[in-house]
């Protein structure tokens, strides 16, 4: 869908054999001069099921058997969920300095197994770093359409990067279309560890997706109050978070967060005088597979503050929302 309107790629539009049934798209074996990559360019990752969360590269087609470059760690059976498309796979990003841009770093569509570390950004009119999957048709093979399809964003790995004023320090989320059941996770097991945020606009860290419906409103449009997991498996551990809004945030469409050994300091206070600031925010008031363990929080004098939350659930009750009724 584009924009919540028109169909960016329908059925209709995909390949068709004799007696109307779908058919797969085939990449060209070999790089043709077009616009599509070779077959080589292309993996294989598992998102539900037996397998689940493997990723294995292409190396050649033969019929309509796809040559993987190594055998699966666990089998895939015919119960497994499998996308196939190109892919950012196994890179570092390492010791770069960004400063004064759009983003710092950003992981866009299809990004696995990724390494950034040892980087310097600073002042991004948006997130610092942005790690995000997507998952916007239910088509099974499409052709060329931008920012569309379900993409992986799989075993990525920030380490030892500090941020400093941007939106916020570092965003993992997913573009799931708010017509589309979620089903099976498009973000799983990402690690952001020994990573500094420094006076964030918004949030330190924030792993949030699809929002979770208001009370009392429902829409029966498919998925439109659906609130599974998006993202599944964030582990944010040994970061520091100074002076933002809220430090650590869990928000919608998310299960199994470790917030673990971090610390947060609030030095000079975001939030006017009115509100307070808070250490670990937890949108889900029902969420019990977000840990939050062995945590530190300071204010201004270098020891804990009344003023600090400390942890609060249920983004519908924020205290942010006194402010908003003034």
């Amino acid at each position: 869908m584009l924009n919540g309107k028109e169909p960016a790629v329908t059925r209709q539009l995909l390949a068709h054999d004799d007696k109307g049934n779908e058919t797969p798209f085939w990449p060209p074996d070999i790089d043709d001069g077009g616009v599509e990559p070779p077959v080589g360019e292309y993996y294989v990752s598992v998102f539900k099921g037996p397998g689940q969360g493997q990723t294995r590269r292409v190396i050649r087609r033969e019929g309509e058997r796809l040559v993987l470059d190594k055998p699966w760690a666990e089998q895939p059976t015919s119960e497994s969920i499998v996308a196939v498309g190109t892919a950012y796979y196994q890179n570092l990003i390492v010791g770069n300095n960004a400063s004064d841009g759009m983003t710092g770093i950003q992981l866009w569509i299809s990004c696995i197994e990724n390494i950034i570390a040892g980087n310097s950004i600073a002042r991004q009119r948006k997130e610092g770093i942005f790690l995000y999957a997507n998952g916007t048709t239910l088509a099974s093979s499409m052709p060329r359409s931008w920012n569309r399809g379900i993409s992986p964003l799989f075993f990525n790995q920030l380490e030892g990067t500090r941020v400093d004023e941007c939106s916020a320090g570092a965003l993992v989320t997913s573009g799931d279309f708010p017509d589309l059941p979620i089903e099976f996770p498009r973000a799983l097991g990402n690690t952001l560890r020994h990573n500094s945020f420094i006076r964030s606009r918004t949030d330190g860290v924030i792993v949030a997706s699809r929002k979770k419906a208001k009370v009392g409103k429902v829409d029966t449009t498919v998925g439109k109050d659906d609130t599974s997991p998006s993202i599944v498996g964030t582990i944010v551990e040994f970061n520091v978070v100074r002076d933002a809004s809220i430090a650590y945030h869990a928000g919608g469409s998310v299960d199994g967060v470790v917030f673990r050994r971090n610390h947060a300091y609030f030095w000079y206070p975001v939030n006017n005088d009115s509100i307070s600031n808070v250490a670990f925010q937890i949108d889900a008031k029902d969420a019990a597979n977000i840990a939050i363990e062995a945590n530190t929080v300071e204010g201004i004098k270098g020891v804990d503050d009344a003023y600090i939350i400390k942890e609060h659930r249920g983004y519908e009750s924020n205290v942010f929302q006194k402010n908003q009724k003034k």
